[in-house]
C-alpha cells in the first residue's frame, strides 16, 4: 500500500454538498409559502375584524337616529341619491349620513362631520 492510499480525506464531495444545499432551498421555499399564505390569512381576517367593529358602530348611531325619528311625531326621513337625512326631535335634530370620496361613512350633526364607518 502506498501512503496515498492507506490516507482517506475527511468531509463532503462537491457533488454532497449541492445535493444538500438543493433540498435545503426546497424546504425553505415550502416554509415560505406556507408562511405567506398564513399571513395572507391573518391579515384578511383582521381586516374583517376592523370592517365589521366599524359597521357595528355605525350602525348603532344609524339605528338611534331612525328611531328617534320614527318614534317622534317630528320626524322625518329623507333619502336623497347620495345622502340620508334624518330630522328628529324638538329643536329638530338633522343628522345627515353620506359616503365620501374615501368610502368612509360621514355623519353629520350640527354642522361636524365625523366618521362613522370606514
Amino acid at each position: 500500500m502506498s501512503a496515498e492510499r492507506g490516507h482517506r480525506q475527511a468531509g463532503f464531495t462537491l457533488i454532497e454538498v449541492m445535493v444538500s444545499l438543493m433540498i435545503a432551498a426546497i424546504v425553505s421555499i415550502a416554509l415560505s409559502g406556507g408562511y405567506l399564505v398564513g399571513y395572507r390569512t391573518i391579515s384578511t381576517e383582521a381586516r374583517q375584524l376592523a370592517a365589521d367593529q366599524a359597521v357595528s358602530a355605525a350602525s348603532l348611531s344609524l339605528t338611534r337616529d331612525l328611531s328617534s325619528a320614527t318614534t317622534i311625531g317630528t320626524g322625518s326621513i329623507t333619502p336623497g341619491p347620495t345622502t340620508l337625512v334624518v330630522t328628529y326631535g324638538l329643536p329638530a335634530t338633522t343628522v345627515t349620513y353620506r359616503i365620501d370620496a374615501g368610502n368612509n361613512l360621514t355623519r353629520t350633526v350640527g354642522g361636524v362631520t365625523k366618521v362613522a364607518a370606514r
